[in-house]
Order: C-alpha cells, then sequence, then structure tokens
C-alpha cells in the first residue's frame, strides 16, 4: 500500500484565519520555510519536533477532560465551529491552497513542499530507529549540526535531491516516476509517497 508521506488519508485543510496568511507572508523566506514544515507536519497528524505550544494550549492540555470535549466537539462541529468562531468575532477564514508553501507566496511551492516531507520522513526514520543526531550523521555522512538543522525544519541549503541522498543512507529506497500530467492542469507537480510499511 502506498501513502502520500505519513499518512493514511489526505492531508488536513489549513485554513487561514483573520490576516495570518499575510502576516506569515511578511516574515523571511527561512521563518516562512520552518512553519510551512510545521503546518504541513501538522496537516498530516505529526508535531514538528521544532514547534512549542503556547502556554495556553499547554494550560488546557492539562486538563484532559476539557481538552477531549473540545476534541470530541470539534469533530462533531467540524467547521461549522469554525464558521460560527468567523462571524461572532468578525474574523475570516479563508481555505488554503492545499500547499502552504504556495499560500506563503514561495516561487516554487511544490519544491518546498517536498523537501518538507523528504526531511519528515528522514525525521521520522530516525525516530523510528531510534538514532541520536550523532549516529544519523555518521550514517548519512554528514556532520552533527546539519542533521539538528534538518530535524529543526532549516531545510533551505538542502535540495530535494541530497535529501533523497539522505533517505537512502538510512536504508530507504527511492523510486522517481515520471507521467503525463492528469486532468485539467497544464503543469505537472512533485508529489512525495511513502510505501506503508517502509
Amino acid at each position: 500500500m502506498i501513502r502520500s508521506t505519513s499518512s493514511d488519508v489526505a492531508p488536513k485543510p489549513v485554513r487561514w484565519v483573520g490576516t495570518s496568511k499575510q502576516d506569515l507572508s511578511a516574515f523571511p523566506e527561512d521563518v516562512k520555510r520552518r512553519v510551512g514544515r510545521a503546518l504541513w507536519d501538522a496537516q498530516i497528524g505529526l508535531k514538528a519536533p521544532f514547534a512549542k505550544p503556547l502556554k495556553e494550549v499547554e494550560a488546557r492540555d492539562l486538563d484532559a477532560q476539557v481538552g477531549a470535549q473540545l476534541d470530541r466537539a470539534a469533530d462533531i462541529e467540524g467547521e461549522r465551529g469554525l464558521r460560527i468562531m468567523a462571524k461572532h468575532s468578525r474574523i475570516t477564514a479563508t481555505p488554503g491552497s492545499g500547499n502552504v508553501f504556495a499560500d506563503l507566496g514561495f516561487a516554487e511551492p511544490e519544491e518546498e513542499l517536498a523537501k518538507a516531507q523528504l526531511a519528515t520522513l528522514i525525521g521520522q526514520v530516525i525516530k523510528r530507529r531510534r538514532l541520536t543526531q550523532a549516529a544519523a550523521a555518521a550514517l548519512m555522512g554528514v556532520d552533527q549540526p546539519k542533521v539538528s538543522a534538518l530535524l529543526n525544519g532549516r531545510v533551505a541549503n538542502f535540495s530535494s535531491e541530497r535529501l533523497m541522498r539522505l533517505l537512502t543512507a538510512l536504508g530507504r529506497d527511492i523510486d522517481i516516476i515520471v507521467r503525463r500530467s492528469s486532468g485539467r492542469r497544464i503543469e505537472g507537480r512533485i508529489r512525495v509517497i511513502e510505501e506503508v510499511g517502509a
């Protein structure tokens, strides 16, 4: 079975609340990349290792009963709750395009998303194998600070090709498949797909 990166289902959609999209777009490229990576991880049900919750979120999570009730209410109400919040507070909620890097204005959003997906997979392999950063660095043939940068969402100095080489050094096979663009799209797209159980 094959799945898109680490989720059996489609990534959760991003909804930009208020001016969050414009505000984030004004940040430097490396900050936008890290935020984009953290958002991608959240979309597929992961927590970016470098993402830190707000104190208010930590306080809510300490109260398991309230947290469970909020989660159940969110599941039941779904998008309706977001619309009600936006209506009562006059804050707009804009659906994302499906690629947070496109939303943030990157020139090559597909490439940025592919790099974020590859970096996430590298982090998952390192975690599953319980490797230290130093051990992972030795296996991949890089120094430990590069592993730290990669795991902390700083991928600007890594090409997709280099990230693929790092994955192969960790014992993962990579297949590249080229096919005609489907549907109404004129341009093709880049996708990272992980084989389940890999």
